[in-house]
């Protein structure tokens, strides 16, 4: 059985940024150049899903560590927790499904030989049935971290980090605003705590004397804006003894994703930043220890074309001097458009509308016993020869001379 640990050593080291392992790794590949009219180029990280996407983003770290953490690939916030403290351990974050590890994913443990194995959440994430894989497969140490739920297991996952420096608190329901800032705390020596989600003032009053003495003394940072973290809940990190607390937060996702590097993160090593997407979690998950490995500023964006977020991102990467932009995920996560941040194409012009059919004018039925004296003026009975002698030519022979004038006798 798995040795279980709430409270294991810790390994602390100093985090190398080292962008240029982005270029050596065997996930990333390279796409078509970007044409000259474009200042970047790009570059994606994915596999064939969203365990093989944590295996090449484990791939293009700059170092081979000592320690997996493995989390669910079915759900974000035990990984999202994860992240920064993978970080710091300069250890590998993956994915897995409950009741076995992918044969992909158990191949990368190989690779990276780890002398523990970390699985974060409990057995309804993660069964005791993958514990016991790799201990036979892998002869790892395997530890697990978790607690009575997903608020509990990110606060266990703080007790690993040593000397920890500052606390991001992040919505624990959304999965974007806690992607960037876990890769923000991952450079940092930093860690996340998740929001609370209760109703009412007790509730409230008894999350903040859980995490009193993971703030106490430390900047306190919150990602989001109220209707992720609520003003109640900066109040209450107020009262609970860290040494500041502040928010960053735009109008949405993808612009507290900016506000949140314009203060964090003012350069891009190498010209280089990433970017996934800011609409489902699944190959983002790995995004925030790759970001806090490289120093690269990770950014969010919709999946598809978005001109508002592809022109406040062009921005940040010229202010940067970014001149590559690594995608993570495949393409029905982030689509080539959105890593080029082109802006949407114009939508292609109304069609003209054919000209209205005519009437049938009043008249007899067309046939070759109609003649002038059905007509009681020159111009009714124009109208009903310019009507039929489209379909039956001049069959009644109302246009005597053929200069298409009918009936000129009449008045």
């Amino acid at each position: 059985m798995p040795r279980t640990q709430t409270r294991p050593r810790i390994r602390a080291r100093a985090i190398a940024i080292a962008a240029t392992a982005m270029l050596l790794a065997a996930p990333l590949v390279t796409l078509t150049p970007a044409p000259a009219a474009e200042a970047h180029s790009i570059k994606r990280i994915a596999g064939a899903n969203r365990y093989a996407t944590s295996v090449a983003m484990s791939q293009a770290l700059p170092w081979v560590g000592e320690t997996v953490y493995l989390a669910s690939g079915a759900k974000f916030p035990d990984a999202l927790a994860a992240g920064p403290v993978a970080a710091a351990e300069q250890a590998h974050l993956l994915l897995t499904t409950r009741d076995a590890v992918p044969p992909t994913v158990m191949q990368e443990i190989e690779r990276i030989s780890p002398d523990t194995v970390v699985l974060v959440g409990d057995q309804q994430s993660i069964s005791s049935s993958v514990a016991r894989a790799i201990e036979t497969e892998i002869g790892a140490t395997v530890e697990r971290v978790s607690g009575s739920n997903r608020f509990e297991t990110a606060l266990a996952l703080l007790d690993r980090v040593e000397g920890l420096d500052e606390i991001w608190v992040v919505a624990g329901g959304k999965f974007p605003d806690a992607l960037v800032a876990g890769s923000v705390a991952g450079q940092s020596n930093g860690g996340i705590i998740l929001d609370w989600r209760g109703t009412t003032p007790a509730q409230l009053e008894a999350w903040r004397q859980r995490v009193a003495p993971y703030v106490e003394g430390r900047p306190v940072r919150v990602a989001g804006s109220t209707a992720s973290v609520s003003a109640a809940t900066v109040e209450a990190l107020r009262r609970s003894g860290a040494t500041s607390v502040e928010r960053y937060a735009g109008s949405d996702r993808y612009e507290t994703a900016v506000r949140i590097h314009d203060a964090f993160s003012r350069t891009a090593p190498n010209g280089r930043m990433l970017l996934t997407t800011g609409q489902n979690f699944p190959d983002a998950l790995g995004g925030s220890v790759l970001a806090a490995a490289t120093g690269q500023p990770l950014y969010l964006t919709p999946t598809r074309c978005h001109t508002p977020t592809a022109t406040m991102l062009r921005a940040e990467r010229d202010q940067r001097g970014v001149s590559v932009i690594t995608g993570l995920g495949g393409k029905p996560s982030l689509s080539d458009p959105a890593l080029r941040l082109e802006n949407c194409p114009p939508p292609p012009p109304r069609p003209t509308p054919p000209p209205p059919a005519p009437s049938i004018p009043p008249g007899p039925a067309p046939s070759s016993s109609v003649n002038c004296s059905d007509f009681r003026t020159q111009r009714a009975a124009q109208l009903w020869f310019d009507y039929w002698f489209p379909r039956y030519g001049d069959i009644a022979g109302l246009d005597r001379d053929d200069d298409g004038r009918a009936c000129e006798t009449l008045p």
